[in-house]
């Protein structure tokens, strides 16, 4: 079952806020004209909706949310890369110990490792093997010139890159959680509101200035919301498997946002225009897409297919 990103109406959540707001004043303001029709809608039931929408505004938006993982992800990759090199430093001063000795080689896993490379979760166990193995050759890698404090640090750089991967899993479960609290609140939300405008369509009908108060949706003149939604897929372009982590973004902007476990992405409240989408992902070639075109009230949906780096 496909995880539910925004709330029930369908509406984006800056627009119900500040729709919220304003008819919940205006319902207090003239609450003597509702009670009567429905003495479930008195001050209790304002002071509630206030309630809703203080604990909607106390969320961190999805917006930093999307940021703070892209800067989590980013610290993982260059932990990594860093990683990467030392373990590239190995396999220099194992030739100089082991000339030619394949065997060697494959029990420091050189013969996984471009596969490896491109996984945090299996860098990571990968690293902590690795550590173990020069361990076990330290003296032959010393005597090569590899010293034991360059192996110590292949531990170091273990254990940092296994707490940024905890954090960063931690984070994501936080966002989910987050995500799923903001959604329940809004259609919570939303609901009272829409009761609101249902009791003021007939208290007010024959008093349109009246009802305009408590209108929910835009005028119809035809004008657009001006924002859109922006979803997505990352794929290897060769095994069409999901790229998870990779971090699309679009040029210009603040605006991004990383993948889930199914390679896909979701961006809501994105400003009408045309946009140039980058994407980059740890062990990939970056790559751009051109006119990603964002048009009011509507979703756009674009498929990114990335390639391997060579090495």
């Amino acid at each position: 079952m496909k995880r539910r990103t925004r709330p029930a109406s369908g509406l984006p959540f800056n627009f119900m806020l500040e729709k919220s707001k304003v008819i919940v004043a205006g319902f207090k303001a003239n609450i003597a004209d509702f009670t009567p029709f429905d003495p479930d809608m008195n001050l209790t039931f304002a002071t509630g909706i206030e309630a809703a929408i203080e604990e909607v505004e106390m969320l961190p938006s999805d917006r930093l949310m999307r940021s703070r993982l892209v800067q989590l992800t980013r610290g993982i990759w260059g932990e990594m890369k860093q990683s990467y090199t030392i373990v590239k430093h190995v396999r220099y001063f194992l030739d100089k110990a082991f000339p030619g000795d394949d065997d060697i080689l494959h029990e420091f896993g050189f013969h996984d490792l471009s596969k490896v490379r491109r996984s945090q979760k299996k860098f990571i166990p990968f690293m902590k093997e690795f550590h173990l193995v020069c361990t076990k050759y330290n003296v032959q890698l010393n005597a090569a010139g590899f010293s034991a404090a360059s192996i110590a640090e292949i531990k170091t750089r273990a254990v940092a890159l296994d707490e940024q991967n905890t954090n960063q899993e931690l984070y994501k479960k936080e966002k989910y959680v987050t995500t799923g609290k903001r959604i329940k609140l809004y259609d919570t939300l939303w609901g009272k509101i829409t009761m609101i405008n249902k009791a003021a369509r007939l208290i007010y009908d024959n008093d349109p200035d009246k009802l305009s108060l408590f209108t929910i949706s835009e005028p119809s003149t035809g004008k657009p919301s001006g924002f859109g939604i922006l979803t997505g897929m990352v794929t290897d372009i060769k095994t069409n498997k999901a790229i998870e982590d990779a971090i699309v973004e679009l040029d210009g902007t603040e605006i991004n946002s990383t993948t889930d476990e199914n390679g896909e992405f979701y961006i809501d409240e994105v400003p009408v225009a045309t946009y140039k989408l980058t994407a980059t992902k740890d062990g990939y070639v970056s790559l751009t897409l051109e006119n990603i075109v964002i048009v009011a009230d509507q979703e756009t949906d674009c498929e990114v297919k990335m390639t391997e780096e060579d090495g």
